[in-house]
């Protein structure tokens, strides 16, 4: 026979000698209540006379009925990674709208990582953490953010290249300064960035966002070989969670980097202008 002593009551276990084991059924609570958290076991074996003889054992145990806060998901948008953080060492159950999931251990820095399997705008994750002694937490939600800023009444725009719009010998040979304007930008823009192509090269522009304004400085030897003779600009507006939205302008210009012949001057007396 073999019995189980905790938190002071004892439980008559059942033997499968073929197997070799015993189970017995115990309340979670008296597990809880017990003192010492040691389940003291004995098995106690009895010939036909009456005579017994017993083995001991024990197990310890530790109680943890403490659940991990819910986990933090970070912003989510439609192709990244889903990434956020949770208790050091428990198992992140990540649930898609579809009903499917994925399941990861969060490291020793509690950061996470799933994969993103396309998801829409307005759609919802939810976050389960399990720790090692099997306590669920709470969920944490996260809604997908998959469009990028809205660029309805930005003003982007390129300047006159130089102030004619005429690119000569003396600015083709150094460098020329395009400039141009920029504002209205979208709130939720976490970054703005512009950039010019000229000649196949793309330069990043310097953006002063409380001027309203933009300024990239470019070879002149750019803007002579250019075969269109045409500025391609391009603003890109992300927002915190990488999705982009961009707003085009152009610019065309002409080339003269030919000199005048010089001046003919007529005849000159002492007294005629």
């Amino acid at each position: 026979m073999v019995t189980v002593v905790i938190n002071g009551q004892t439980y008559t276990a059942t033997v499968d000698s073929t197997a070799g084991t015993w189970t017995v059924s115990v309340p979670g609570s008296g597990l809880v209540a017990d003192a010492d958290k040691t389940i003291d076991a004995k098995v106690t074996f009895t010939d036909a006379a009456g005579n017994s003889s017993s083995v001991n054992d024990t197990q310890t145990y530790t109680i943890d009925t403490t659940a991990p806060d819910a986990p933090v998901i970070n912003p989510v948008n439609g192709t990244d990674p889903i990434t956020g953080t949770a208790e050091p060492g428990s198992t992140v159950t990540v649930t898609y709208p579809d009903g499917s999931t994925a399941s990861v251990v969060a490291g020793p820095d509690g950061t996470w990582t799933v994969p993103n399997p396309g998801l829409n705008d307005g759609d919802e994750v939810e976050a389960i953490a399990t720790d090692p002694a099997g306590n669920p937490s709470l969920p944490g939600t996260a809604i997908v953010d998959a469009v990028g800023p809205n660029t309805d009444g930005v003003n982007f725009a390129v300047d006159s290249v130089t102030a004619d719009n005429v690119i000569n010998a003396s600015e083709a040979a150094g460098n020329v300064t395009i400039t141009g304007v920029l504002t209205n930008v979208p709130s939720d823009a976490a970054t703005t960035a512009v950039t010019v192509v000229i000649n196949g090269v793309t330069y990043n522009a310097t953006v002063d966002s409380a001027a309203g304004t933009w300024t990239v400085s470019v070879p002149g030897s750019g803007l002579t070989a250019d075969a269109d003779k045409i500025i391609d600009a391009k603003v890109t507006f992300t927002d915190a969670v990488g999705n982009s939205s961009t707003v085009n302008d152009t610019q065309t210009y002409t080339i003269d980097t030919t000199a005048p012949n010089a001046p003919v001057l007529d005849p000159i007396n002492a007294t005629d202008p």
